[in-house]
């Protein structure tokens, strides 16, 4: 078995070395070159053959860590696999574990180069090849230095390894089949070699799919238990109620609305016996007693036959409607019965959901038979009577929960196919419909990450619409410690994007909810919390859940808590360097920090040996024209506590040519980008139109500030308009004073004075409005044109003052140089705040 690598799924690593620190071993410098390598894996399946040696049907393979350390001649070798969460639970040494954790959480010099590594199927081979910024394979001519830098390297210099730590970032898109990929590896091969590699785009597009984790998790409030089966009479008294759970909750009008799960088993016992419920043709419940010899009878909710493996449920579940006020009396009123009535539904109907779409209450409930699990759809308008619509996903699929309205014109659900199948975990899909009867257009949402998600996921409540996007509660299921167990449900939270729900804004690292009171530990499926219904009161939620499969709990807690505090990073200049950008990222971060859920935190770009004095808020300083600094400050953001990155980009504040070497920044980044345009070229070079391509497609969403700016992209770039935001470019605010105030500081008293203030460049018009000044003195001959700032840097490094003396060789040519005043110095906010006051 080969374990393929793809650029996009290629993870970052670092070296932790022995240190003599009372705080036990800490992060050292990423270590990269020859001496180290990198592992990518293309899914779960190739990640446990990784770390366990075998594959699914058991076939052994060599433990390939340890080989490659003995390869690389690397003593003392100790593996740690690291997820987004932390070290995954191995057997390897615990204190190691956290020493990494701990220094995951606030790295030292991240990762100077990148590799990629190939290992052939008899796993006794392996090759490193060097990758460029852009994803794309070395030439020989590099390759060749890399081998030999590589066979220059004595082991002695190698640092002495305490843990290779590998991070692994995961993909909701299933796995590609093995001749696929061999196919597209066939491809890239044949690529040209003029021609572009594809892994930028993908790369751009897992970035954007990157589940960022929803912090602030685990706090818990009133947690109440409102019933169980002591409180439900059953409906035949051939029968005992077994559990109460898994409701739909709706409030409709002054009344909160239940429909609940009722499962039920025959009160009757037969030693050697097992009673396995079933509706018959009539409707009448009725029970097939089982040889238990005959069956496996390892899960506690169905048993199999061991003859043919057939598989009955051990109770049976119909749906009853609960009602209580929303205020005022919390005694809950029994309702109408909602009872199985096709074959369809012989072996029962089970944990509905409830969405209220355009008035009508629509309610998608699982239907159970012989044939397997469907999803079917009932509506009603008053929860006393129902109508039935039929089964819209056939078996195996559950967990079906419709959005709240239309988008894009279409019905949205989602959903988990649970067929059998090698390839994955159950999935939550995604679909679309017209109608809500016939659904098509089924792709891959989310996938199970690992622990406490690992053996499946599935939709909860119907999701709510926030600002910030679509917020949906799943479940998740961990690996039994037991052979054919079950094991622990809980419950996660994730943000989808409001346009496309397809779109992963955030995702929660760690369970919103786990089973921790005694009613959610114990009962007929024990440390089960599953979440199926959500109510929206101001700024609390209330979640509904069943509890180990026997009652219904509530939880509510405020909303804040459960999406917890924005962290936006700000890459750009930064004080106390002296630049326009410089000004506006602290003004901006300013004012995202005033509100007080925020925190942020800044990464200037130094464009000196050393860098500047900074203030604490800066946690990280990329170097202007190393390239690898910038990829060490996507490493830096990548395991930060970031949501959100807010990009100032002008040209001339970024190394490489065309400012370039921030894209080897962007497209490493697994969180969303907001990029700033400060300015957008209508007719730029080869290579600034490269640049800004590149840009505008590795952001998430584009700030322009004026209406020309936002055509221009259109036009020119080709960028669609819902991808760009216009916000104007603001000014400090300051108390209205009269002008001429401000004009005698600056000896402009009784004139009309305009104003252009910031680094002087030829993309700000001036020209035009030196050529215009003649025009303008017929009606206004006292006008002054005052031109305010240094000349842009990158302009004074290439050109000098070679565009502000034609400027001013411009104005006198036209016999204004009277009415054109320059200021050739970089001035603080005070005193740029009295220009802009002494300005008409």
């Amino acid at each position: 078995m080969a374990i393929d690598s793809k650029p996009q799924t290629v993870p970052r690593y670092f070296l932790l070395t022995e240190e003599e620190a009372p705080d036990g071993p800490r992060c050292h410098d990423y270590v990269g070159g020859p001496c180290a390598a990198i592992f990518g894996f293309t899914d779960q399946a190739a990640f446990d053959v990784f770390r366990t040696g075998v594959d699914a049907t058991r076939r052994p393979y060599p433990l390939l860590g340890v080989r490659l350390a003995r390869a690389m001649e690397l003593p003392g070798l100790q593996l740690v696999v690291l997820n987004a969460r932390g070290p995954h639970e191995t057997t390897f040494d615990a204190a190691t574990a956290e020493a990494v954790f701990a220094a995951q959480k606030a790295p030292a010099s991240p990762l100077t180069a990148s590799h990629r590594l190939s290992l052939g199927a008899d796993s006794t081979a392996y090759d490193v090849q060097p990758m460029d910024a852009c994803g794309e394979e070395k030439d020989e001519d590099e390759r060749e230095e890399t081998r030999a830098a590589a066979a220059a390297c004595r082991p002695e210099e190698v640092p002495r390894v305490r843990s290779l730590v590998v991070f692994h970032r995961w993909h909701p898109p299933p796995m590609p089949s093995r001749s696929s990929r061999q196919n597209a590896a066939r491809q890239a091969r044949r690529r040209s070699p003029g021609e572009p590699a594809r892994a930028g785009r993908q790369r751009q597009e897992d970035r954007l799919q990157w589940r960022h984790p929803i912090r602030n998790m685990t706090l818990r409030h009133r947690v109440e238990r409102l019933f169980g089966p002591e409180d439900v009479r059953p409906l035949n008294e051939r029968f005992k109620v077994l559990g109460v759970f898994n409701p739909g909750a709706v409030v409709v009008g002054d009344e909160v609305v239940l429909l609940v799960r009722v499962a039920e088993t025959p009160s009757d016992e037969r030693p050697g016996f097992v009673g396995l419920p079933r509706y018959d043709a009539s409707g009448d419940a009725v029970v097939d007693w089982t040889p238990v010899a005959e069956l496996d009878c390892t899960d506690p909710r169905v048993v199999r036959r061991e003859s043919d493996g057939r598989v009955r449920l051990t109770s049976i579940s119909h749906l009853r409607v609960l009602r209580r006020p929303a205020r005022g009396d919390p005694a809950w009123r029994v309702g109408p019965v909602f009872l199985p009535a096709s074959p369809i539904e012989e072996y029962g109907v089970e944990d509905p959901r409830i969405t209220e779409i355009d008035g009508r209450y629509w309610i998608t409930y699982v239907a159970v038979s012989r044939h397997g699990a469907a999803t079917a759809l009932a509506s009603t308008l008053d929860f006393i009577t129902f109508e039935r619509h039929g089964v819209i996903f056939p078996p195996e699929n559950k967990d079906v929960v419709l959005f709240p309205r239309k988008i894009d014109g279409k019905y949205v659900a989602l959903n988990r196919p649970t067929a059998k199948t090698n390839f994955c975990r159950p999935e939550i899909w995604l679909s679309r419909s017209p109608d809500l009867l016939y659904w098509g257009e089924h792709q891959p949402l989310l996938s199970g990450l690992i622990d406490w998600e690992a053996e499946r996921i599935g939709a909860g409540p119907p999701p709510i619409e926030l600002s910030s996007g679509w917020l949906v509660i799943y479940h998740g299921c961990g690996v039994s410690d037991q052979c054919g167990g079950v094991g622990e449900y809980c419950a996660g939270a994730v943000v989808l994007d409001l346009f496309d729900p397809t779109k992963v804004l955030r995702r929660s690292s760690t369970p919103v909810l786990r089973p921790i009171a005694d009613f959610e530990r114990e009962g007929v499926v024990p440390n089960v919390v599953f979440p199926t219904a959500l109510i929206e009161s101001e700024a609390t939620l209330k979640v509904f859940y069943g509890a180990a499969d026997t009652a219904v709990g509530v939880v509510e807690f405020p909303l804040s808590s459960l999406l917890g505090s924005l962290c936006v990073a700000f890459v750009g200049d930064y004080p106390p360097r002296k630049c326009g950008i410089a000004t506006f990222t602290h003004d901006l971060s300013t004012a995202v920090a005033k509100h007080a859920s925020n925190e942020c935190l800044i990464v200037p770009v130094d464009d000196i040996d050393g860098g500047y004095d900074y203030p604490p808020e800066v946690r990280f300083q990329i170097v202007q024209q190393d390239r690898d600094s910038y990829r060490r400050a996507a490493d830096f953001l990548n395991f930060s506590s970031v949501d959100v990155v807010s990009l100032q980009h002008e040209f001339g504040i970024f190394g490489g040519p065309g400012g370039v070497h921030i894209l080897s920044l962007l497209r490493e980044l697994r969180v969303p980008v907001v990029t700033t345009l400060h300015t957008v070229l209508p007719n730029p070079d080869k290579t600034l139109r490269r640049v800004m391509e590149q840009l505008v497609q590795l952001s998430t969403r584009l700030v322009v500030m004026t209406e020309r700016s936002r055509a221009t992209l259109r036009e020119v770039y080709q960028v669609a308009d819902e991808k760009i935001d216009l916000i104007v470019h603001g000014i400090p605010d300051r108390p209205f004073a009269d002008p001429n105030f401000y004009k005698d500081q600056f000896d402009l008293a009784g004139k009309q004075v305009g104003l252009t203030f910031g680094l002087l460049s030829p993309n700000k018009g001036i020209e035009v409005v030196i050529k215009a000044i003649p025009e303008i003195l017929r009606s206004a001959p006292d006008f002054v044109y005052v031109v305010l700032g240094a000349t842009h840097p990158s302009l004074l490094r290439n050109d000098g003052e070679t565009y502000r003396i034609g400027l001013e060789r411009m104005a006198k040519e036209l016999g204004v140089q009277k009415h054109v005043v320059f200021y050739n110095r970089f001035v603080e906010l005070e005193e740029l705040t009295n220009f802009i006051g002494a300005a008409d």
